[in-house]
């Protein structure tokens, strides 16, 4: 039992020192992660979702997310970056 564990724990060592062997993946579901975050916070505050990405702000890692409010009386839309950490 004891040489099982231990053959576990190296292969798990092993597996660790190695990475992932798709780092881009990683990133891949940070950006589906931050559209569904742009899109429940455009749908809370009644706007659209123009676009939304992983990013950095003051080494907080979070989602940048840009959403376009309707103009009143006429005038243009509004955009608005907002950064929402996770």
């Amino acid at each position: 039992m004891f040489r099982n564990a231990l053959t576990i724990g190296m292969l798990m060592t092993g597996l660790t020192l190695a990475g992932p062997a798709h780092a881009g993946d990683a990133f891949e579901v940070a950006s589906e992660s931050c559209f569904a975050i742009g899109q429940n916070l455009a749908a809370r505050q009644g706007a659209t979702l123009v676009g939304a990405e992983a990013a950095q702000q003051n080494g907080q890692s979070g989602c940048r997310v840009v959403l376009l409010y309707q103009g009143q009386g006429g005038e243009r839309p509004r955009r608005e970056e907002t950064f929402v950490a996770q």
